[in-house]
C-alpha cells in the first residue's frame, strides 16, 4: 500500500509540474528541486475549511482537508494551518470599494486560503476591472508535498492568478513588484499572509502616503494666491497653457470624454497630460494625483463628473479647476462639499436646467457645455447598408438590494412599472422615495437616505428604458437591443446584439439601423445622439419640452425639425418611427443636416475652446460674466 501510494504521489507530482512547467515554468523548476524530506500530508476529516459566497449570503462546508505537518524536534507539527473561513468572508465585504478587492495568497501550500480565494473571486460591470491575484510560496518543500497530493491545474491557472513567485525571496519580490508601480493597489483580500507580508504592505503603505503628504505642502507653495491672475495673464497673451486631466479606465463613458477632451486642447497647441491607469490592475491613488501635480504643474486641471472639494487637499485651492459634468452623481450635490467649492472652481454641466440647478446649490461658477462627438472616430462611411430595424443602445443595471432595506428597490421598480410617465432627476423621486419607505415601514436617515436617493434614479433610469422597449415591441417593429443588461430579461433577450466597443462597432451600428433611439430624459443632446449624427445615422431623441428652445437648450446646437428629430409622448416616438422607416426621403433629410452641423460645431476641440474663452472671462473675478 505504501508503495502504490508512492507511486501515485509520484504521478501526481509529474502531472502537477508538466502543467506549471507550461504555463509558471520558474515556479515548476523551483518545486522540481525542493525536498520533502521532513515534510508529510495528512488528510484530516470533516473539517469546516470550505467558504462559499454567493452575493451577499455566504456557508462554511465540511469536507477533508489535506494538512501538511513537518518534523520539528521530533515531532510532527501542523503546518499553513487553515484561517478560519470567516476571516476571509469578512474581507469580502461588499461595502469596501471595489477597485481594493484586489487579493493576495501569501502561502500557496495552504490549501484552504487557495482554494477559498480562488473559488470565491469577485466579479463585476466595472469597467476594466478584474480582480487580480498574486500568490506566493516561501517554502517550495511544502509546496512540493502539496503538489504530490492535490491537482493544481484547476486553481493554479494564468487566468485565476495574476502573478505567481515561490522561494525564500518570494515575499521580498512581490513588495518590490508593487514600489516599482505605485498605481497598483495593495491587495486588501489577504490570505495565508504571515506577520511580516502584512508589517511589509504597511510600510509600503505608510511611505507612500508620506510622499503624498510631502508633496501635497511642494504643490501649495507652488500654487500661491496669485496663480490664477497668472494663469490668466497667459490666456489673454495666447500662450499654451499647461491642461492636466484625470480620469480612470473603470469607467464606460467618462475615460473617453476626458482623451478626447484632451485631444481637443492639445489641438489648440495647449500642452496636455492625461493620468489614467494603463491596466486593469492599476487605481489611481491620492500618492500618485500628487506625484503626477508635481511632475507637470498645470496651469488648469479637468475633472469630470467630480470637484475639487471631493479630494481633500490633493488639488490645490489656487489651481484652476474645471469640472465637465455629464451625470447627476451623488457628490456634485453633497452639502458637506458644497461649501468648500471656490472661486477657482469652474463647472459646465451638459445643458442649462442642469447648469441652472447647481448654481442654486452655491457653485460660484457653473455655465453650460454641451456633450461632443470625437470627429475622428465617428464619421459617415457610404459603403454602410442601411437595415430598417430601430437600434436601442443603453445599459440595463438594477442594484443589488440592501440589508438595510430588504425589498425597497423591488418595491420602488413595481411603483414605478405602473406609472405613465417616471419622474426624472433625483429632486423630483424624492417624495415617491419618501413614499415607499413609509409604506414598508423603513426609517432611513443621513448618507444613507443620500445613497438610496441616487439609487432611486438609477431604479427610475432603469424602468424607463424598459418601458421604451416595451412600447416599441408591443407596436411591432423591429427592435435591436445593444448593452448590458437586456439578456437577463426573457422579453428581451431574443432581441439583444450584444454589447459595443466605442469606436468602429458603435459608427457601425449607428448607420446601419434606419432609426437609433435615443430617450435619455432632460438629456437629448447626449454623446449617442452627436455620434449617430457624425455618422450620418437619424437620431430619434426625447423632447424635453420648453426646455428644447430655451437658452443653450438642444435647439441652439441641432435646429429642432431639421437637424434633430424629437418625440414628444409614447404615441409621437411610434408614428416617428414608422415615418422614417416609411419615407426614407424625410430620416435622409434629417440625417444630413444633423451630420454637418455635429462635423461643424460640435467637436471636442469647440468644446476646449468654449472652456478657456469662460475661463478667460471669470479667472480671478469671482464670477462668470453673462
Amino acid at each position: 500500500a505504501a508503495a502504490e501510494a508512492r507511486t501515485q504521489a509520484e504521478q501526481l507530482l509529474a502531472e502537477n509540474l508538466t502543467y506549471l512547467r507550461a504555463h509558471w515554468p520558474a515556479v515548476a523548476e523551483a518545486i522540481a528541486a525542493a525536498s520533502t524530506d521532513d515534510v508529510e500530508l495528512w488528510w484530516c476529516a470533516d473539517v469546516p475549511w470550505r467558504l462559499r459566497v454567493e452575493g451577499q449570503r455566504f456557508s462554511v462546508e465540511r469536507t477533508d482537508h489535506p494538512q501538511l505537518v513537518r518534523r520539528i524536534a521530533g515531532r510532527w507539527t501542523p503546518v499553513r494551518m487553515p484561517e478560519h473561513p470567516l476571516a476571509l468572508r469578512t474581507q469580502l465585504d461588499p461595502r469596501t470599494p471595489l477597485p481594493a478587492l484586489h487579493a493576495c495568497i501569501g502561502g500557496i501550500a495552504d490549501h484552504a486560503a487557495l482554494v477559498n480565494v480562488l473559488r470565491n473571486r469577485i466579479v463585476s460591470n466595472l469597467p476594466n476591472w478584474k480582480q487580480a491575484v498574486c500568490a506566493i510560496e516561501s517554502d517550495t518543500g511544502l509546496l512540493r508535498k502539496l503538489a504530490e497530493s492535490v491537482e493544481l491545474a484547476p486553481l493554479l491557472r494564468p487566468d485565476l492568478v495574476e502573478t505567481m513567485a515561490v522561494g525564500i525571496d518570494a515575499e521580498r519580490e512581490l513588495v518590490e513588484s508593487f514600489a516599482a508601480h505605485p498605481m497598483r493597489l495593495l491587495p486588501r483580500v489577504r490570505a495565508a499572509c504571515c506577520a511580516g507580508l502584512v508589517e511589509r504592505f504597511a510600510e509600503l503603505e505608510r511611505a507612500r502616503t508620506l510622499d503624498r503628504d510631502e508633496g501635497i505642502a511642494l504643490l501649495m507653495r507652488h500654487y500661491h494666491a496669485g496663480f490664477p491672475a497668472q494663469v490668466r495673464a497667459k490666456l489673454e497673451a495666447g500662450e499654451p497653457l499647461r491642461v492636466w486631466a484625470w480620469t480612470s479606465i473603470h469607467t464606460t463613458v467618462l475615460q473617453h470624454v476626458a482623451r478626447s477632451l484632451v485631444a481637443g486642447f492639445a489641438a489648440l497647441g495647449h500642452q496636455v497630460n492625461l493620468l489614467v491607469e494603463s491596466e486593469p490592475r492599476e487605481r489611481i491613488g491620492s500618492h500618485d494625483v500628487v506625484a503626477s501635480l508635481l511632475e507637470h504643474r498645470p496651469d488648469l486641471a479637468i475633472l469630470i463628473d467630480h470637484t475639487r472639494p471631493e479630494y481633500g487637499p490633493l488639488l490645490p485651492a489656487n489651481l484652476p479647476v474645471a469640472c465637465w459634468i455629464l451625470d447627476e452623481l451623488p457628490a456634485l450635490s453633497d452639502p458637506r462639499v458644497l461649501p468648500r467649492l471656490g472661486t477657482n472652481d469652474f463647472a459646465f454641466a451638459w445643458s442649462e436646467p442642469l447648469a441652472r440647478m447647481y448654481r442654486e446649490l452655491g457653485y460660484p461658477h457653473c455655465e453650460t457645455l454641451p456633450f461632443a462627438v470625437d470627429d475622428a472616430i465617428y464619421f459617415a462611411d457610404p459603403q454602410v447598408a442601411c437595415e430598417p430595424v430601430v437600434a436601442y443602445a443603453t445599459h440595463l443595471a438594477f442594484p443589488d438590494e440592501l440589508t438595510f432595506a430588504p425589498g425597497l428597490f423591488r418595491a420602488l421598480e413595481q411603483r414605478m412599472m405602473a406609472m405613465d410617465e417616471v419622474p426624472s432627476g433625483v429632486e423630483p423621486l424624492r417624495p415617491l422615495l419618501a413614499a415607499v419607505l413609509i409604506d414598508l415601514g423603513l426609517v432611513v436617515s443621513g448618507d444613507r437616505l443620500a445613497d438610496l436617493a441616487y439609487q432611486t434614479l438609477m431604479i427610475a433610469r432603469h424602468v424607463d428604458r424598459v418601458k421604451v422597449a416595451d412600447r416599441v415591441l408591443a407596436a411591432g417593429l423591429p427592435l435591436a437591443l445593444y448593452g448590458r443588461g437586456w439578456e437577463k430579461i426573457e422579453r428581451f433577450a431574443a432581441h439583444h446584439r450584444g454589447q459595443l466597443a466605442p469606436g468602429a462597432e458603435l459608427r457601425q451600428m449607428y448607420q446601419s439601423h434606419a432609426v437609433v433611439l435615443h430617450i435619455n430624459t432632460r438629456c437629448n443632446l447626449h454623446p449617442r445622439v452627436l455620434e449617430a449624427a457624425a455618422c450620418g445615422g437619424f437620431v430619434l431623441a426625447r423632447s424635453d419640452g420648453a426646455d428644447d428652445f430655451g437658452p443653450a437648450g438642444v435647439d441652439s446646437c441641432l435646429k429642432v425639425g431639421e437637424q434633430l428629430c424629437l418625440f414628444g409622448d409614447w404615441h409621437d416616438m411610434i408614428a416617428k418611427i414608422r415615418r422614417a422607416f416609411d419615407e426614407p426621403g424625410w430620416r435622409a433629410a434629417f440625417a444630413k443636416a444633423g451630420h454637418d452641423r455635429v462635423h461643424a460645431d460640435h467637436s471636442y476641440r469647440a468644446r476646449a475652446e468654449a472652456m478657456l474663452v469662460s475661463l478667460g472671462r471669470a479667472l480671478g473675478s469671482g464670477r462668470v460674466a453673462a
